[in-house]
């Protein structure tokens, strides 16, 4: 039972893993009802709800990805926001 066991969640893991045939691009994250979806985690600088920066990058997570999104402001603007809010 314990071998029946490490195999499934092997063929999780290997499912979990799929490339996208249409879009190699795109990574596999889990979506808001915890299912799992082949997709993009866009990341916008907005003020009073104009977007100002956008980048797109295919991590599932925000936590690393404050700086490179301010970098990619500054380097549109040449400056960085003297106040920021940022979740996650």
């Amino acid at each position: 039972m314990v071998k029946e066991e490490i195999e499934r969640k092997k063929e999780q893991r290997i499912k979990q893993t799929r490339i996208n045939d249409t879009d190699e691009d795109s990574r596999l994250m889990q979506m808001k009802k915890k299912d799992y979806g082949n997709g993009y985690n866009p990341q916008n600088v907005t003020e009073k709800r104009f977007i100002l920066s956008t980048r797109v990058p295919n991590t599932a997570g925000d936590a690393q990805e404050l700086i490179p999104s301010l970098e990619k402001f500054k380097e549109a603007y040449g400056v960085v926001p003297e106040r920021l809010l940022a979740d996650k």
